[in-house]
């Protein structure tokens, strides 16, 4: 049985990364308008089609984080128009985190909303992006579209998702999914999952970090590329951090080009966590 100073530094850990995601959690503020982007900033590079995103936040709610890297993308050159999805309602933190149930029905409801939205804009590339938790529903609510719906691109930045979670049945209703990872980002995907669980309720470093696995007989998940952390990145502001990857810059200098183009701007690429 562990000794009591063991149950001590638990204790200590655990009150301290709630502290992290009750912060997090604060950072939420109402549902953003669309940002207008200075002509200066435009890149050279630009989308030829329009790409509507669907974004869902992590467990603070819509909060600047996501204004950062939406503004991001639409500075990079993409045609952008974009809702960002409320899941937590007026649980932030860690209570939206836990209530396993009602992100699963929210998650049924996005899938109907989605195809509303692809039915709505035929020439439009939809996309889903997500942080954080907001992954479990994004992921969810792929899984959830009718047989033969499919969107253009699902990215998934520092997806709170177990690293054994099947994405092969979501993975069917997307072209290609991105999914980056960092092992700087223990704090929060490391221990702060470990403490209270993904979203998919598996206490334990999420996918986010150490990125997923893939099964032995690839399949569907040939659509799925991981992208661990590089530390070129670090020029674009983004350290590692469980944020830093919605950073204005890198969404502008990484996002917008692997959007357009499918390449990221380094070589670092790799379907391996």
């Amino acid at each position: 049985m562990p000794s009591p100073e063991i149950f001590h530094r638990r204790s200590i850990r655990a009150t301290v990364v709630a502290g992290l995601l009750a912060l997090i959690g604060a950072m939420g503020l109402g549902c953003a308008s669309a940002p207008s982007v200075a002509s200066s900033l435009m890149r050279s590079v630009a989308s030829t089609q329009p790409v509507y995103v669907v974004h869902l936040p992590g467990i603070g709610g819509p909060a600047r984080i996501d204004d950062w890297m939406l503004n991001g993308l639409k500075s990079g050159g993409i045609d952008l128009t974009y809702i960002i999805i409320n899941w937590t309602g007026n649980d932030r933190g860690i209570a939206a985190l836990v209530r396993y149930d009602k992100n699963r029905e929210l998650a049924r409801k996005l899938s109907k909303r989605l195809v509303d939205i692809i039915g709505t804009h035929p020439n439009d590339r939809i996309v889903m992006t997500g942080h954080s938790a907001g992954n479990g529903l994004l992921v969810w609510a792929l899984e959830d579209l009718p047989e033969g719906v499919q969107i253009d691109t699902a990215i998934l930045l520092s997806a709170a998702l177990s690293p054994g979670y099947d994405l092969s049945k979501a993975l069917r209703h997307v072209r290609r999914m991105y999914s980056f990872s960092s092992q700087n980002d223990d704090f929060v995907l490391g221990t702060g999952t470990e403490i209270f669980g993904t979203m998919d309720g598996v206490k334990t470093e999420s996918a986010g970090m150490v990125g997923f696995k893939i099964p032995a007989q690839a399949g569907l998940y040939s659509k799925l590329t991981q992208i661990p952390y590089d530390p070129a990145w670090q020029k674009w502001g983004n350290f590692g951090g469980h944020i830093d990857d919605m950073r204005e810059e890198f969404a502008r200098e990484v996002l917008a080009p692997l959007l357009v183009t499918g390449h990221l701007p380094t070589t670092r690429e790799s379907h391996d966590p």
